[in-house]
């Protein structure tokens, strides 16, 4: 598992630098479509591939700030100006086959965004590049996290949008991806103790993500912190490893393209 951050420059002048992640996602489909390599951004199961993007981010002054990643981008945009784009791959060998395709074309992100890669922040160059291992995130074994909420975060039940991250649907997600990622057979039952996570404190404001035209999803953006300290140690085990898979999985659907992406916290 492995997280980048793709540094780019703005070319032009625009009204607005609010790039959504569908922005990001539907261009970077369109240049692995060109270069003959389409399965890597697929339209099909937006919510549930082992590379996901996050929504364009203006670079801030100082390399470890991570507060420009909560907010939105309402500053025009002038040409010169710093921005990057998270790309997450759960799957060994993903992140070489991309970076070998990518190449240093400019990317069209929309009316008057056109932005020309610059450099690649790896693993340890910043808070939000990262890499580790299954077993790294099984042998944690926090008791509480608080997990933070960097882009609308949002669930489905029952055909219904859910825009608030309940432990049942946040770490049900979690358990998906990681079965179909990560250990297909590993937790089987572990979705039966989800309802006994603690929501202890929270701070939340509703956003929706608008992908498409008439096409929009609910989440929510801000903070949670839960806890399960009184859980049975097996358990607790696993859900500190999927509380810190929450890191390069992402949270909710539409995590592909932008939705759910989460800066995980231990706490205690």
């Amino acid at each position: 598992m492995e997280s980048y951050l793709i540094l780019c420059r703005s070319i032009e002048d625009s009204p607005t630098s609010e790039v959504g992640g569908y922005s990001v996602f539907s261009a970077l489909s369109s240049r692995f479509t060109e270069k003959d390599v389409p399965d890597l951004f697929s339209h099909g199961d937006s919510g549930l591939r082992p590379i996901s993007v996050s929504r364009l981010y203006r670079m801030p002054e100082e390399k470890n700030d991570i507060s420009a990643f909560f907010g939105t981008n309402n500053k025009p945009l002038r040409k010169g100006d710093m921005f990057g784009f998270r790309v997450v791959f759960l799957r060994e060998g993903l992140s070489r086959l991309f970076f070998d395709h990518f190449g240093e074309k400019p990317l069209f992100l929309g009316k008057g965004q056109f932005f020309q890669p610059l450099d690649v922040l790896g693993p340890g160059f910043h808070p939000l590049c990262r890499k580790t291992s299954p077993d790294e995130l099984r042998n944690s074994g926090f008791n509480a996290f608080r997990l933070s909420f960097l882009s609308p975060t949002g669930f489905s039940r029952n055909g219904l949008q859910i825009p608030v991250p309940i432990p049942e649907l946040v770490f049900k997600s979690l358990l998906k991806k990681w079965q179909s990622f990560v250990s297909p057979d590993e937790w089987n039952g572990l979705e039966l103790y989800f309802g006994s996570v603690r929501m202890e404190k929270f701070s939340l404001q509703s956003q929706p993500v608008w992908l498409k035209k008439q096409s929009v999803f609910r989440g929510c953006l801000g903070y949670c912190e839960y806890s399960f300290h009184h859980l049975d140690s097996e358990v607790r085990r696993a859900v500190s490893a999927l509380s810190l898979f929450s890191f390069f999985g992402g949270v909710g659907y539409k995590t592909a393209q932008g939705m759910g992406q989460v800066f995980p916290e231990a706490l205690g």
